[in-house]
């Protein structure tokens, strides 16, 4: 696929197509991609949860392990969930490909490169962040190993596994091969939500742009610079009601296609998340007031950080959807339509009932991604960790 703003997206396609998510021709390299990371993902979930089985009677321990056990759920689920909707990048990419082609005025093209630029910076400045955390947590991991070295003590340092889990295997004898296969498993996690958000972020972002042509083309709809023949021409404004009309239902169907692909993957997402941040609350609530060590406090709190900025990144990405839409609303409105011909008031009467009410991306149908969605979101998380701490209390 090429295009004038192809460059733009070679970031995503490469992110994609190195866990396997990338529609390419290699169909069978995909294959062999997703039964490894698969099973990569899983592996390293499955013992924390036989963990969870072999805690029963230890409230403390199993929270701690659902705390990192549950968004590695999340990122099993959203791996899988995403391939099978892989095929469908084809045809947004597509989309993509004639909506670019479809523009011919240049500052209709200055748009949605600013756009696509932004997208870029967005995926570049999310892979930076995500690879420079990875390498710090991944080196504080063998930091005690590695004094052994430099400052010997009269006995080994102590060291501990990057999560709770249960191998059947002696942890401090087989604690590198352990702690390996830790780190291949938080790095292959580490990549899939890297790679899958940053995608959708760079089609919101797409898709942002299509909206604000759309509003661009509706202030246009009346040429201010024929204002002397307005009631002697009528084809003019005819034609730009066309472009603008086309542009506003190009966006929208553009929308529809990534709500389709993505809406049900993410209200399995939404269920997880909303679990797996109260979970997280209440191991910093457990933190707070035990005496806990300095290096789980900032854990914790990094844990309870990382969840609420994804929901309401997740959340802020819907409302703008709400707000561009809205935007096409107030645009159409403040034209001078009063000085058109009769019948272009009338089209642009059409054009207004159906902007009127803003367009939203709800997940499945029973949930809008907002901030008042975020609210929402964030109180049940709150809710679902004061019922956590009322069972603890008793």
């Amino acid at each position: 696929m090429d295009f004038n703003g192809d460059r733009y997206y070679n970031l995503n396609r490469i992110l994609l197509s190195t866990i396997g998510l990338w529609p390419h021709r290699y169909i069978t390299l995909r294959q062999i991609q997703f039964v490894v990371l698969s099973f990569i993902l899983i592996s390293v979930t499955f013992p924390q949860l036989t963990k969870i089985i072999m805690a029963t009677n230890d409230v403390d321990l199993i929270i701690r392990i659902l705390a990192t056990a549950l968004p590695f759920m999340l990122f099993t689920v959203k791996y899988i969930t995403f391939y099978v909707v892989a095929e469908n990048i084809t045809e947004l990419m597509l989309q993509i490909q004639n909506d670019w082609n479809a523009l011919r005025d240049n500052y209709e093209l200055e748009i949605i490169h600013q756009y696509a630029k932004a997208a870029r910076l967005f995926t570049a400045s999310i892979a930076t962040l995500i690879y420079v955390s990875l390498i710090v947590v991944m080196c504080i991991q063998y930091v005690p190993s590695f004094l052994d070295i430099i400052v010997p003590l009269n006995e080994s340092r102590h060291v501990e596994l990057l999560f709770e889990v249960e191998y059947f295997l002696d942890p401090e004898k087989y604690y590198h091969t352990i702690q390996f296969h830790l780190d291949v498993g938080l790095f292959f996690a580490a990549m899939t939500i890297l790679s899958t958000e940053s995608f959708c972020l760079s089609l919101a972002i797409h898709a942002f742009g299509m909206f604000k042509i759309t509003s661009y083309r509706m202030e246009r709809i009346i040429d201010k610079s024929e204002s002397n023949t307005f009631m002697g021409k009528h084809c003019p404004f005819h034609d730009n009601i066309i472009t603008a009309v086309n542009s506003h239902r190009r966006a929208i169907q553009f929308s529809e296609i990534v709500k389709s692909t993505f809406a049900v993957p993410y209200l399995a997402l939404i269920l997880l998340g909303v679990t797996s941040s109260s979970v997280s609350l209440f191991l910093l609530f457990q933190v707070i007031t035990t005496s806990s060590t300095v290096e789980d406090l900032i854990k914790s709190i990094i844990m309870v950080i990382c969840h609420f900025v994804y929901m309401f990144a997740t959340n802020y990405a819907g409302q703008k959807f709400i707000d561009y839409d809205a935007d096409v609303y107030r645009k159409i409105c403040s034209i001078q339509w009063y000085e058109a011909p009769l019948r272009t008031q009338k089209q642009i009467l059409f054009i207004i009932q159906k902007t009127i009410k803003s367009y939203r991306v709800d997940v499945g149908g029973l949930y809008s991604p907002s901030l008042e969605g975020f609210t929402m979101l964030a109180s049940t998380s709150l809710s679902y960790f004061t019922v956590l701490c009322s069972t603890k209390k008793q």
